[in-house]
């Protein structure tokens, strides 16, 4: 446990500076005519060592620790507007509609030695290539595929590592709409929530898709210590008109095949999704009261295309790195296990998998006394 993430630097006793923001909101508030108000507040926060948190280990993600990572931009702003019933019986509601946008500038952590998207990109501080990551992948098969920003602002996560890297909670729109009525002693309410989604990505969790091949130099045949076939599920190496190799073969992390790049913190998409809700209350005494509450009577999800994507009738809001996709694949325990140990299996078993899905249907009974 001399380093918790190699990649950053820092030890296993590391200072964590406290968070510190400068924060602006302005708020309008306006009443109408017939018990109807509205107020909309716009908002901007800047955070200062923004804290996050990584494992010990990038791919047993069971243990964290929190580091400052960098400085986060918060903008938005939160819309209300409400009718208030004023009497025993008449028609109010409430809706209210955020907007967000959160993201995060990866700066060295404290006591560290680089920051998390030179990690990713496989460069030291300076930018220079360290033959691992995204450039390692280009210098060893010539391509080009790009680098992220290190200067740039990303979704960020509550847990950031390669192979571990959760949900964010970047989420642009959230809307909650519940219209009210109150006639002969019942009380009616139909909550209504949306969600934009929860954006996700992880630019190291695909492994490299090539076939082993052994080859000490550049130039002949490849060498394979595994064969590209069906059964295998790796590509070809990457060789010139004569057939043969042009690299070395790396062995480390690969471009996403299913979007053809290097997926970046947030780059994804998550499911959208929204729940209607049912509340009944009618006062059966004079301190009585009873109420039947009906949650996610209806619902939706709404995919975005995804190979992992599972049906929408399984409710599925969020998908984050799969982690046994990386240190445990897919037969790995079998007899003879898996060859290579990273070969795809199927399209029910990808790098991204659910990471939360929407409660069942449920009915609560309750009688409430005053006294």
């Amino acid at each position: 446990m001399n380093s918790f993430y190699t990649g950053l630097g820092f030890g296993v006793y590391h200072n964590v500076l406290p968070e510190d923001s400068t924060n602006y909101d302005l708020s309008f508030e306006h009443e109408f005519n017939g018990g109807i108000s509205a107020k909309i507040t716009p908002f901007y926060r800047d955070t200062r060592n923004q804290i996050l948190s990584i494992p010990f280990n990038p791919q047993s993600p069971s243990f964290v620790t929190g580091d400052n990572f960098g400085n986060a931009h918060i903008s938005g702003f939160e819309f209300l507007t409400q009718r208030n019933i004023a009497g025993a019986s008449g028609i109010g509601g409430t809706l209210a509609l955020t907007y967000t946008d959160t993201k995060v500038r990866f700066n060295v952590p404290n006591g560290g030695r680089t920051s998390f998207i030179n990690v990713l990109n496989g460069t030291d501080q300076a930018g220079v290539c360290q033959g691992t990551g995204i450039c390692g992948y280009n210098a060893a098969y010539g391509t080009n595929y790009a680098l992220l920003d290190p200067k740039g602002y990303y979704a960020p996560s509550f847990v950031m590592a390669a192979t571990s890297t959760g949900q964010s909670y970047d989420v642009a729109w959230v809307v909650n709409f519940t219209p009210e009525i109150k006639s002969n002693g019942f009380d009616v309410l139909v909550p209504f929530s949306y969600s934009s989604g929860s954006p996700y990505g992880d630019a190291l969790q695909f492994p490299d898709n090539h076939c082993p091949y052994s080859n000490a130099t550049i130039g002949g045949p490849p060498v394979y210590t595994v064969s590209p076939n069906a059964n295998t599920g790796c590509k070809a190496a990457p060789t010139d008109a004569a057939g043969n190799i042009t690299g070395l073969y790396y062995g480390r992390n690969g471009p996403d095949p299913y979007t053809n790049t290097f997926d970046g913190p947030g780059s994804l998409k998550g499911p959208s999704w929204w729940t209607v809700n049912l509340v009944v209350s009618h006062d059966i005494g004079r301190n009585l009261k009873a109420s039947i509450l009906g949650t996610n009577l209806l619902s939706g999800v709404s995919n975005h295309g995804y190979a992992w994507e599972q049906p929408t009738s399984q409710k599925n809001i969020s998908y984050g790195d799969n982690s046994f996709y990386s240190s445990a694949p897919l037969g790995a325990f079998s007899n003879p296990g898996p060859n290579p140990a990273n070969g795809y299996y199927g399209n029910n078993y990808y790098p991204y998998s659910s990471a939360g899905i929407l409660p069942y249907q449920d009915w609560i009974f309750q009688v409430s006394a005053k006294i």
